[in-house]
């Protein structure tokens, strides 16, 4: 049998982590995300590996708004831009606190370009130089 929280309980554990990554919630928020080709590693954080995934993007100072009924979005509904480094289809997605590879940071696929939950751009086929637009960026605990 599974255990399940209340929204309350899962409102509190999004939040904390919220502010664990991005120092705070709302659009003031410090988190990077580091935007890989090819599949997400096996074995994620803390190993720190990135695998044969070549670092496509880098996408600075996201924020999440506060939690609601289990789930957080990105505190900017229009996204975050990133500059893309070189050529490449993105495959998966690490995001760290604070623009620093420390303890706390979890990787995730990319998941397209629409929906609510997970990482989605606005185009998954990355061209050096040109701008990435990450258009979502939802967490959610069911």
């Amino acid at each position: 049998m599974a255990i399940h929280f209340s929204d309350l309980v899962k409102n509190s554990m999004l939040d904390a982590l919220v502010v664990n990554l991005a120092g705070t919630d709302g659009t003031a928020g410090t988190a990077t995300l580091r935007i890989y080709t090819g599949e997400q590693p096996a074995t994620g954080p803390p190993t720190g590996s990135c695998g044969t995934g070549i670092l496509l993007c880098t996408v600075e100072n996201i924020g999440w708004a506060a939690a609601s009924n289990g789930s957080v979005g990105m505190a900017e509904p229009t996204g975050y831009l990133g500059t893309a480094a070189t050529d490449g289809t993105a495959g998966w997605a690490r995001i760290t606190n604070g623009g620093t590879d420390g303890t706390l940071y979890f990787d995730g696929p990319i998941m397209g370009s629409s929906g609510s939950e997970g990482i989605g751009l606005n185009d998954p086929v990355i061209v050096a130089d040109a701008e990435v637009a990450v258009i979502y960026f939802g967490i959610a605990i069911p």
